[in-house]
């Protein structure tokens, strides 16, 4: 199979003879949940809407599904009349499927929450090369097709939200090779993050002094892995990371390795900050048939590294392993409650139920450590946002809360913070738009007039500029102890 590629970490695909899994009993951290062993479609492509529901969906020529059109719809447009559907809409906390209408092929597409919370979903294959989707996060709304959306025709694209200040078009910085010799994109498939990005106050101007930045790479394989796994030889995959401040003036590589081999992983971010490494293979590559090894165990990885004494401590935690084999178009998610969603694994060229590692459709979920039970205490709650949850950049923010346990532990500066995670788009091990923001903090006080001391507020300070946060919506947590709240979404207005 010939595919191109668009973006840098982009397509994969498996079939594989034997599962990867570290025994539980040795890696207790987190647990799994599985959620419905079917949505009618495999979870190629997953976005989370303002509206907390899911839309998921795959390719429009994979051949039935198992769940129909609503109405005896049928797209007219493909080889055959179908009838259907290859998306659908996931309520995670009432598990209702609800099917919608893609009439184009979706395969390896693109997508991006649109500043008002639509999903801005781009390009395809065939006669979705061109076609720009939109779905509004409403009560049964569904796909709106524009077919010539696009100049340019897009297979393996990538959206990214910009602020409105881009206007020189120049080449800022060039950057080092990433050194090792590994190969991280399609189909040796690698998987890239923006690590978490801490914002100053408002008296500093990040348009002349911006954040630092750092993105992590990991996993992928040999550039000729794939052509061995065409001739039956499956490579180890990487167990290689690099991590490099992209804001620095003479940018280096660090490099970490992961505990266990990797290709075609996800690497979600987390509320805490820290990165959960998910999904994939240990050996082979990308592409229908080339790699072996489910890895089911997550691996977590802590994005600052502390130092105990003189010990430097390990920013790798292998976690609780799924019985299911995540590979080819599988996905994952943050979901506004803290958990992540898991999805997809398609190593097939269709829909096939009969193979060693056969089409799923299931949707389960992970509890990361921070959800586990810690002395019986409860997670921080937000009780109130002030001025409200629609915010303007350099705007002070109230966060009004209930800490963590019955105990009234401490609360100060140095347990507790807030953070702003944009939503994602997440296909082919590639989260587009994923940031996670640490919000510059005032300090922490406890509540004045309420009839519970248990109250308390953070202030804080939302972004400075588009720069750091273009306009649009964000999922906001308070983080206490290393245990966050559940989400409120809030939305930063244009400027």
């Amino acid at each position: 199979m010939v595919e191109k590629t668009s973006v840098l970490f982009q397509l994969l695909a498996i079939c594989f003879c034997s599962s990867l899994a570290l025994s539980s009993e040795n890696y207790q951290g987190g647990k799994w949940k599985l959620l419905k062993r079917s949505i009618g479609i495999s979870a190629m492509h997953m976005a989370l809407l303002p509206n907390d529901r899911i839309i998921t969906f795959d390719r429009s020529d994979f051949g039935p599904s198992n769940i129909t059109l609503p109405q005896g719809k049928c797209n007219l447009q493909t080889s055959s009349s179908d009838c259907y559907a290859h998306a659908v809409e996931f309520d995670p906390a009432t598990r209702n499927v609800r099917p919608l209408t893609i009439l184009t092929d979706t395969w390896c597409s693109s997508g991006a929450l649109s500043p008002e919370g639509v999903l801005v979903q781009s390009g395809g294959y065939g006669l979705g090369e061109r076609v720009v989707r939109y779905l509004k996060p409403c009560l049964n709304c569904d796909w709106k097709e524009d077919p010539n959306g696009l100049v340019s025709p897009r297979w393996y694209a990538s959206n990214q939200i910009l602020p409105n200040d881009y206007t020189n078009h120049r080449v800022i910085r060039k950057y080092p090779v990433l050194p090792g010799g590994v190969s991280r994109n399609y189909p040796s498939t690698g998987s890239s993050v923006l690590l978490p990005v801490t914002l100053s106050s408002s008296k500093t101007d990040t348009t002349t002094t911006p954040p630092d930045a750092e993105v992590l790479i990991c996993g992928g394989t040999l550039p000729d892995s794939n052509q061995k796994a065409d001739a039956g030889v499956f490579v180890p995959a990487s167990k290689s990371c690099g991590r490099l401040k992209i804001t620095s003036e003479n940018p280096n590589w660090e490099m970490e390795e992961m505990p266990l081999n990797r290709v075609m992983g996800d690497m979600i971010l987390l509320p805490t900050g820290d990165v959960l490494i998910i999904n994939g293979a240990a050996k082979g590559t990308a592409g229908w048939g080339v790699a072996r090894e489910p890895v089911l165990n997550p691996v977590l990885y802590h994005t600052i590294n502390p130092i105990i004494g003189v010990k430097k401590i390990n920013r790798f935690e292998i976690l609780s392993p799924s019985t299911i084999p995540r590979l080819y178009h599988s996905t994952a998610h943050l979901l506004s409650d803290g958990r992540v969603l898991v999805g997809g694994s398609n190593p097939n060229i269709n829909y096939n139920f009969s193979t060693n590692y056969p089409t799923d459709l299931s949707l389960e979920v992970f509890y990361p450590p921070y959800l586990m039970s810690n002395n019986n205490k409860s997670r921080p709650l937000i009780t109130a946002i002030k001025p409200g949850v629609l915010l303007e950049y350099k705007q002070e923010i109230l966060i009004e809360f209930e800490p963590r346990g019955d105990d009234l532990a401490y609360v100060g500066d140095n347990n507790i913070y807030a953070t702003m995670v944009a939503p994602s788009f997440t296909t082919h091990s590639f989260s587009m738009n994923q940031r996670v923001l640490v919000l510059a903090m005032d300090g922490v006080s406890v509540g004045v007039g309420k009839a519970s001391s248990r109250n308390h507020i953070v202030r804080v300070q939302a972004p400075t500029s588009g720069a750091v946060a273009p306009p649009g919506h964000y999922q906001l947590f308070v983080v206490h102890e290393g245990t966050p709240s559940k989400a409120m979404w809030v939305q930063i207005k244009g400027s």
